[in-house]
């Protein structure tokens, strides 16, 4: 009985020490340790994608992005900023207070990246890139997703067909969302604050429009979008106060 225990306390502690300091959101959902982001990339054009992060440690943190290419199109580029500075392939060391949260809301401090696509891009190759945000006082305390950067115009058809939209926008005690659908099967329209934690989800189809009460809601920042097949589309940001 003493080993089982010491090993149950082992393996608690070894989960402890090895717990992540740091955790990133997309469009205000948490991201998976590894998780793909894509973005839909133009030939000609310049893509952007957004990727907050957040202290979830006990302490202050010094941190730094890196990329690293998977794949990358001959011909394309790709630039970050994050923390107040900018690079293609390592940030400078930047400052983050325990239990602060960075959203687009903090332009100069967010992770940005910015793609710009060659007009000469081939349209059936994609770029994947890793960025890996780490403690500078332990690099091993470190997360890291994969940007995937596609000309794949089934996708951009998809995310059109559907729409959501808020009035009124801040809201106080109640707000009406109006939605379309892309398919007949329709789709969860999910409302989420600011660290991804869902507070509201009701499944939608065709067109239409439904009432939401806010009363019960704390006063931020939230988004709001359509899911479907697990993916979030047409999202976008909420304000209640």
């Amino acid at each position: 009985m003493k080993k089982i225990f010491a090993l149950i306390l082992a393996t608690a502690l070894a989960t402890t020490v090895s717990a992540q300091s740091i955790r990133l959101f997309h469009n205000g959902q948490p991201l998976e340790n590894g998780e793909y982001v894509t973005t839909l990339i133009t030939p000609g054009t310049i893509s952007h994608t957004y990727i907050g992060y957040a202290n979830v440690s006990d302490d202050d943190l010094y941190l730094r992005v890196k990329r690293e290419d998977v794949q990358f199109v001959e011909g394309d580029d790709l630039t970050f900023c994050v923390g107040g500075s900018c690079s293609s392939t390592m940030s400078g060391e930047f400052f983050v207070m325990m239990g602060d949260t960075i959203t687009t809301d903090n332009e100069n401090m967010v992770f940005h990246a910015d793609y710009t696509c060659s007009p000469s891009h081939p349209g059936n190759e994609n770029s994947i890139t890793k960025f890996t945000f780490y403690n500078t006082d332990d690099e091993s305390d470190a997360v890291y997703f994969y940007l995937k950067s596609t000309t794949n115009v089934g996708v951009q058809q998809f995310e059109a067909s559907q729409q959501v939209s808020a009035y009124p926008n801040p809201a106080t005690t109640s707000v009406n969302i109006s939605f379309r659908t892309s398919t007949d099967e329709g789709a969860n329209l999910i409302i989420r604050n600011i660290v991804g934690s869902e507070v509201y989800r009701q499944h939608v189809s065709g067109e239409g429009k439904v009432l939401v009460s806010t009363a019960d809601m704390a006063p931020g920042i939230y988004v709001y979008g359509l899911e479907q097949n697990g993916v979030m589309n047409s999202v976008k940001k909420l304000l209640v106060k």
